[in-house]
């Protein structure tokens, strides 16, 4: 038997557009530790305290010396909650290192914590629900349909700048990936396996490949857009990426 179950793919807390200055972009870069649940757990709590609130803080690089390691993430926070955004805190912790825990970690100290970026007040969003495909991603206000065909769906707000989303038979995550790095120009600048989602991206693109192991459909979602615009829409397609929810089928 079918059960028709949600699937939020929680692909992190990252925001809208910046208001002020441009929002980072940040590739894992080198990792000389591995961050596990219960880590990220307490390096959560650490800045979270600091802030006075919740927090996911993205842990993108640290090197590790044999006593104490040193990593860099940033932290995102909700921001008002008449407003549809976030703010992103650059933070730097030191950690020590410890044999007799699970992880081998614990947090010392949060050595820096600022405010890198605020979002969310400029940029105006609507829901997509696309019901036959089993999905519906955040879409910046001011894309029209042009189109409106449910397997692959077309929004565009000027000439070259569109925003398509192509349904298909989900082969599996391994599959997905499989099929994209044997491509002439396969190249995942990152991929979070648990969510079942790579992307990548250059001068004119950003293309998304969501994959859900156990769901009836996967997805590709590719932006478009000048060279002259590229910062702005890699911020669109975090906020897609983000933002995208898939409806699976859970067979029990």
């Amino acid at each position: 038997m079918k059960k028709w179950t949600a699937i939020l793919v929680i692909l992190m807390l990252l925001f809208t557009m910046s208001s002020a200055l441009a929002a980072p972009t940040r590739d894992m870069l080198n990792m000389d530790i591995d961050i596990g649940e219960g880590l990220q757990k307490s390096i959560n709590g650490t800045v979270g305290e600091m802030l006075g609130q919740e927090v996911n803080v993205y842990i993108y690089s640290s090197s590790f010396d044999g006593e104490t390691a040193v990593v860099f993430g940033d932290a995102y926070t909700k921001a008002e909650p008449e407003e549809l955004g976030a703010y992103l805190h650059n933070c730097r912790l030191t950690l020590q290192y410890e044999t007799e825990l699970s992880e081998g970690f614990s947090v010392l100290s949060c050595d820096e914590l600022s405010l890198e970026y605020r979002c969310g007040d400029v940029m105006q969003w609507d829901v997509v629900d696309n019901t036959e495909f089993g999905y519906s991603f955040n879409l910046p206000t001011g894309f029209t349909l042009s189109e409106d065909v449910a397997e692959c769906m077309v929004w565009q707000i000027a000439e070259g700048e569109t925003i398509t989303v192509t349904a298909y038979e989900n082969p599996g995550y391994q599959k997905v990936m499989e099929n994209y790095l044997n491509a002439p120009s396969g190249e995942v600048l990152m991929e979070n396996e648990m969510f079942g989602h790579f992307y990548t991206n250059g001068d004119t693109f950003f293309e998304l490949y969501v994959a859900v192991d156990g769901t009836e459909y996967a997805y590709t979602v590719r932006l478009d857009f000048p060279a002259e615009r590229q910062a702005e829409y890699l911020l669109y397609g975090e906020m897609i990426r983000n933002s995208f929810l898939v409806w699976g089928g859970a067979v029990g």
